[in-house]
């Protein structure tokens, strides 16, 4: 555990070790023990909010969540993690793109922006700190780093609709973290349902290899099919490792061109090309009025 010390007001933090402290409510001392209780569950549920809420307290007790009260401060923070970039490079790009928050690669440590302004990015950066260390999980290694950042993206927000009231600064966030990668995870759960959503639970939380997701894919491939609801050049599925091999690709090649300022469509539209749902029915018109009622007949004569 790291404890940040300002350096006579400087920008730059130096870090002391210590123990991180048990937390007294859920008897939870270290991080592994939180990732140990998410393995339990199977979906972003009110137990998971309460769970991760808990966890947002335990990091700023034992000084994990790290706050910097400027751009100028997290661009420092990022160079001294990341020595491959300079300061300026880190500084453009956290000024060009508002990324609030990261997470140290090597120590259980997270790094935001202080204030409203920086609640979304710390609540990313916990999701991706409960989800695996250094938050790199299989979907990195197998599919790609927007695959990865686009399904935590997606549980962070799932979290954030849970609570009472939601900050204007939260919602604001949204428009420029992983937008584009969250609107492909979004159109592939609409799309293939909840069986493909849990499997991107299990592999962002629960260290599943991703073949439970390509397995979920070529499930719904399959239903699909047989309800005459896909395309057809894609109605009938090849065999199986054809399938998965076609699915695997097809993600990657998507996702990995695919960045937080560039157009999604292309990759949207591929992939509803493929899994299209059917169409709603339209309700039916309403019935036409009635004719009008002749007129009366004329009064008889002399009456």
């Amino acid at each position: 555990m790291f404890k940040p010390i300002h350096n006579n007001g400087a920008s730059n933090i130096i870090f002391d070790f210590d123990r991180a402290e048990k937390d007294d409510i859920t008897g939870m001392k270290d991080i592994v023990d939180y990732r140990e209780r998410i393995k339990q569950l199977s979906a972003v549920s009110l137990q998971f909010s309460q769970l991760f809420y808990q966890f947002e307290n335990f990091c700023k007790k034992n000084n994990i969540l790290i706050f910097c009260h400027s751009e100028e401060e997290l661009a420092q923070c990022f160079a001294n993690e990341n020595p491959q970039y300079t300061f300026s490079e880190s500084f453009d790009y956290i000024s060009r793109t508002h990324s609030y928050g990261f997470t140290a690669s090597t120590e259980n440590r997270i790094y935001s922006i202080s204030g409203a302004q920086g609640k979304h990015g710390a609540n990313h950066e916990m999701m991706h700190l409960l989800s695996a260390p250094g938050g790199k999980t299989k979907m990195l290694l197998q599919i790609s780093a927007n695959m990865m950042e686009g399904t935590n993206e997606y549980f962070t927000r799932e979290v954030e609709q849970s609570m009472p009231v939601i900050e204007p600064e939260i919602t604001a966030a949204y428009s420029f973290t992983y937008p584009k990668q969250y609107e492909f995870i979004k159109t592939i759960i609409d799309v293939c349902g909840e069986t493909v959503k849990n499997a991107l639970y299990q592999i962002h939380f629960c260290d599943e290899d991703t073949a439970c997701l390509i397995d979920a894919m070529l499930l719904q491939w399959k239903q699909k099919s047989a309800m005459g609801n896909m395309k057809p050049v894609y109605k009938t599925p090849p065999n199986e490792v054809q399938a998965r091999n076609f699915l695997k690709k097809f993600l990657i090649e998507i996702t990995s061109s695919m960045d937080g300022e560039s157009d999604n469509s292309l990759a949207l539209t591929g992939f509803q090309k493929r899994f299209p749902t059917p169409e709603p029915e339209l309700p039916l018109p309403p019935p036409p009025p009635p004719p009008p009622l002749p007129p009366p007949p004329p009064p008889l004569p002399g009456a």
